[in-house]
């Protein structure tokens, strides 16, 4: 792998995953990840996918043609129908796109696993167990993605296979 062997020599220590395409590749980010930590990254970072002027209409069309079974699910971001109003409604609140939303979640919650790690590590206290209920859950999963040596052990509660509308509406 070449990240192994670019790690190993020191030329770089960290794993940038992108573009991150909602409906298409987020769902390899947990196994890229875990491949870099297993190589000796120590940082990780990600970039959402972004499509300015011409460049939407060219990704339109390069859906279309290699993923149009994908293409509906990739363009509206996987909003749920019943979140849509709510998730519409708090971006204008906010005076944001729902897209820069979405963005700002998703940056929100890795600066949360950041967070984290260097709680961790200011405190001496890795590996650490941890118990994870709802989103501690949630993050605890991303942790052991991006820096598996950091746990020592998890209990998990309740993370759950559906998450409410509600709940990602807040």
């Amino acid at each position: 792998m070449v990240v192994s062997a670019d790690i190993r020599n020191r030329i770089a220590d960290d794993v940038m995953v992108a573009p991150v395409i909602p409906g298409l590749t987020e769902h390899e980010m947990p196994m890229i990840l875990k491949a870099a930590a297993e190589a000796g990254a120590r940082f990780a970072g990600y970039g959402l996918v972004r499509l300015p002027g011409a460049v939407a209409g060219l990704f339109q069309d390069w859906l279309e043609q290699h993923h149009p079974d994908r293409k509906d699910k990739v363009l509206h971001t996987r909003i749920p129908e019943s979140l849509d109003g709510e998730i519409k409604e708090r971006a204008e609140r906010l005076g944001v796109s729902v897209s820069n939303l979405v963005r700002n979640v998703l940056m929100h919650t890795f600066g949360l696993v950041d967070d984290i790690v260097n709680v961790l590590i200011a405190l001496a206290m890795r590996p650490a167990v941890f118990i994870g209920t709802s989103r501690g859950g949630l993050l605890t999963m991303l942790l052991g993605a991006a820096q598996p040596t950091m746990i020592a052990g998890v209990v998990f509660n309740d993370v759950g296979p559906v998450i409410e509308p509600k709940g990602l509406a807040r």
